[in-house]
């Protein structure tokens, strides 16, 4: 019963009909009035769903970290961005070895993810899987710029207190 009134009023409300309607008529008096870029723009404007990005460590994800951002995503409802970030930086001297490595760094992913994406397809969470190759900053940057919607970062738990894990969880601000 507590689950079916937490998705109830967790779950993100659609506009109403007369929401619908409104934001039509608005769009047609910009285009009436000549600023058809403005009008466009309302009528395509989709919000993007939420979403997380978590950070594997290396080529896979932790059970404790796929837990704690399944439950998370699950109770926002939030879509997941799986990334892997390879510890392999491009040196142009090196670039032919490198090349091969981030390959075999892909492959090693490809296998792993499939548990991962297989527990978001059973509870219903959108899913989507990256990998990206040198520092991890920057890498959440470049993820950033990529994908619309990124509220939070979830990475693997670095310490173990007891029978407890931290994972680290930070809030991204996009200020102008």
């Amino acid at each position: 019963m507590l689950v079916l009134l937490k998705k109830l009023f967790l779950k993100k409300r659609k506009p109403t009909l007369r929401e619908r309607i409104e934001k039509y008529t608005e769009a047609i008096t910009f285009a009436e009035a000549g600023l058809d870029e403005k009008a466009k723009e309302l009528v395509k404007k989709k919000k993007e769903k939420a979403r997380i990005v978590v950070v594997g460590n290396e080529y896979s994800f932790s059970e404790e970290v796929q837990e704690y951002a399944l439950g998370f995503a699950d109770r926002l409802g939030y879509d997941i961005i799986a990334l892997n970030i390879g510890p392999i930086e491009k040196v142009s001297s090196l670039e032919p070895h490198c090349d091969l490595l981030c390959e075999q760094f892909k492959n090693k992913c490809s296998e792993s993810i499939g548990i991962f994406r297989k527990r978001c397809k059973n509870r219903k969470i959108g899913f989507t899987h990256t990998i990206k190759f040198g520092k991890v900053d920057n890498c959440i940057s470049e993820v950033d710029r990529e994908f619309d919607g990124i509220e939070f970062v979830i990475t693997e738990p670095k310490k173990k207190i007891g029978d407890s894990y931290i994972i680290p969880v930070f809030s991204v601000a996009h200020v102008k």
